[in-house]
């Protein structure tokens, strides 16, 4: 189904070009596998079951290979293309694909070894992301467009293309667009956004129910190391810093998929302009999430291996939670000098 010419308006060029491509190897392919970023999110899993429900219905045989992820996101249909469910079970993962896709990940060191060795063997690849790269991309085919706000925007042009939307399809794509928007907060979102939020709606989708499971509701575990991570709250000059210890994961239980949203409260405490949450991931290895009301974090996060969005990044840092924050903290206040906020 053709874009409409309202939309197609709202794509750049390039990005339709780039589309274009898209839809003839997806076209092109029989047996397609599906993979997210390692520790999903709400858009990575939404892009990919979107893209599954789309080819399904395409008569294809897709698959999507993903990693844990939080229960909130259970409120996405597409559990049954998940290798250890329904469908999939009859999709060989061991299998040379015709074509393997990622997205909302467009570097490798982003995916599971498993997906990477299911790409060594696929006959295409595709990417589909909405990040600012660090490398070159390493797929054959990429619809990159950092100006949309979530993967799940652009996958809606390439599965319109394809398929009429229907209520699977856009229950996904709007899960992953109200995640990776802030609720449509982040200063990535344009009025191309809300068309294609709207034409989501349109088909009738419990986008209410939606949008308060994955941005409102938390289990009691989540409850819990929040709690932990607010008991260590400091504002630091506008610089808003918490973290979760091993030893806080060992006492609440849980693991870094409960985190969702931590770094996203500290942000909106009274005098706040960034946010530095983290969280460490060994004893000597510790992932920062960078959120920030102004300032372009993804400079801080790329000086440290990482990357993101202006607003919400991250990297990680072999060394102590201290260490880490000394050394970011630098950054951070030169970014905020640069844009003429307070906290020095």
């Amino acid at each position: 189904m053709k874009q409409t010419e309202a939309l197609a308006e709202k794509t750049n060029k390039k990005t339709a070009a780039a589309i274009s491509e898209a839809v003839k190897a997806l076209l092109r392919a029989e047996t397609v596998a599906i993979a997210g970023h390692i520790n999903p999110d709400g858009d990575a899993a939404g892009a990919a079951f979107a893209l599954a429900f789309a080819l399904k219905n395409l008569k294809k045989r897709p698959v999507v290979i993903l990693d844990e992820y939080n229960e909130k996101f259970d409120i996405l249909p597409g559990r049954e293309f998940l290798p250890a469910f329904g469908d999939a079970d009859r999709v060989s993962l061991e299998q040379d694909f015709d074509l393997f896709v990622a997205v909302d990940c467009a570097e490798l060191n982003r995916i599971t070894a498993q997906a990477k060795d299911i790409m060594s063997r696929a006959k295409d690849s595709l990417c589909v992301d909405h990040h600012v790269l660090n490398k070159e991309p390493f797929a054959a085919h990429n619809v990159i467009d950092p100006e949309k706000c979530a993967a799940c925007e652009l996958m809606f042009h390439i599965i319109n293309e394809m398929t009429p939307i229907d209520q699977n399809i856009a229950s996904a794509l709007y899960a992953g667009i109200v995640f990776d928007s802030g609720r449509f907060l982040h200063p990535s979102v344009s009025p191309a956004t809300f068309e294609v939020a709207a034409k989501l709606i349109s088909t009738g989708i419990r986008f209410s129910e939606i949008t308060r499971e994955i941005t409102q509701t938390h289990s009691i575990l989540e409850a819990k190391l929040l709690a932990k991570a607010l008991s260590a709250l400091t504002l630091e000059g506008a610089i808003a810093k918490l973290f979760i210890t091993l030893d806080d994961f060992e006492q609440c239980g849980g693991s870094s998929k409960d985190l969702d949203g931590i770094a996203e409260y500290a942000l909106n405490t009274r005098g706040a302009e960034v946010a530095a949450f983290l969280y460490e991931k060994s004893t000597d290895e510790v992932k920062v999430s960078l959120r920030s009301k102004e300032i372009n974090v993804r400079n801080v996060a790329r000086l440290f291996g990482g990357g993101g969005h202006e607003r919400a990044a991250g990297c990680s840092i072999n060394a102590t939670i201290e260490k880490a924050f000394h050394l970011i903290e630098p950054a951070l206040r030169n970014e905020m000098n640069e844009a003429n906020l307070r906290g020095n």
